[in-house]
């Protein structure tokens, strides 16, 4: 078993012995959607830190009782979006901020398909949208310049059911423009596929499925080919560790509750544009008003 094999103290289907246990100062939250804000609360009033797989919130009110948590107790967590965090994803980034003006920017994914009767589809996890868009979102999110994101305009559009086929637009604050399409007709033979497009000033980006990235600035052109697909899940589970360790030049904090109430609030909205079918706009990012319902 895998706890014999890594010499740990003990394995338990109890969440509560996790949670209490006072020699435990981080939590991995990977449950069903619905239990990761539950479960977080917990934890950091333990005084424990937490990583939640993505999604961490799948309502507003478990939005606002994350992020009050966080403030009350001064609690570190950070979220399953592990893409800005891949080598790839860090590049992107890098050099999209290195330029000025508008941005374009495009992301279609092709995914499998689930059965009908999958737990995600039941109406409390909040499906598929929720569930596996918001690596998407998050991405565009992050792509968006900090202080010109908002108001964000988001424009649905449905196909055959509101939950999947789907495209959304966003319209950031400063002008951006990023299209995300998510797709299950039929199953990809090689699996999920993730192309990532953006066009800012004299910079050109094409990235295919973390498999390689070509970047273009005026006359010069790099491609950049790993050996390995990185979504950035190991940058993203080393991050998590040194929540933990003590503060010093290396030590990586959680994420801010802007950042925690931000991303949550953009997937959120995304889902209630699609099952609307009618534009919704985020017209501010986060300040202390945004907790006053908690």
């Amino acid at each position: 078993m895998l706890y014999q094999r890594y010499g740990l103290d003990y394995y338990t289907t109890d969440p509560d012995k996790l949670l209490d246990d006072p020699a435990i100062d981080l939590v991995y939250i990977a449950s069903n959607h619905n239990s990761h804000t539950e479960y977080a609360v917990r934890a950091l009033e333990n005084g424990k830190a937490v990583h939640i797989e993505k999604p961490h919130v799948v309502t507003e009110s478990q939005l606002r009782l994350l992020c009050s948590t966080m403030r009350r107790t001064g609690g570190e967590v950070r979220l399953g979006f592990n893409r800005p965090r891949s080598p790839l994803g860090r590049m992107i980034k890098d050099r999209l901020d290195a330029q000025t003006g508008t941005a374009m920017l495009s992301w279609p994914v092709s995914r499998a398909p689930l059965p009908p009767d999958h737990w995600y589809y039941k109406p409390e996890e909040g499906g598929r949208v929720v569930g596996n868009m918001c690596h998407y979102t998050d991405f565009i999110y992050q792509m968006a310049p900090a202080e010109k994101r908002f108001p964000i305009v988001i424009q649905p559009t449905k196909f055959d059911r509101p939950d999947e086929n789907v495209a959304v637009t966003f319209l950031f604050g400063d002008g951006s423009i990023g299209v995300i399409t998510f797709s299950t007709k039929g199953e990809p033979f090689e699996g999920d596929k993730e192309r990532f497009s953006a066009h800012r000033n004299d910079c050109l980006i094409a990235m295919d499925d973390f498999h390689r990235l070509v970047i273009e600035v005026g006359s010069r052109k790099r491609v950049i080919a790993p050996f390995h697909r990185d979504h950035g899940h190991d940058a993203n589970m080393t991050e998590n560790y040194e929540m933990v360790r003590p503060r010093n030049a290396s030590a990586n904090p959680g994420s801010d509750v802007s950042d925690i109430w931000e991303t949550g609030l953009l997937l959120l909205k995304t889902k209630e544009a699609l099952d609307k079918g009618e534009v919704v706009t985020i017209e501010r990012g986060f300040d202390e008003s945004c907790l006053a319902q908690a």
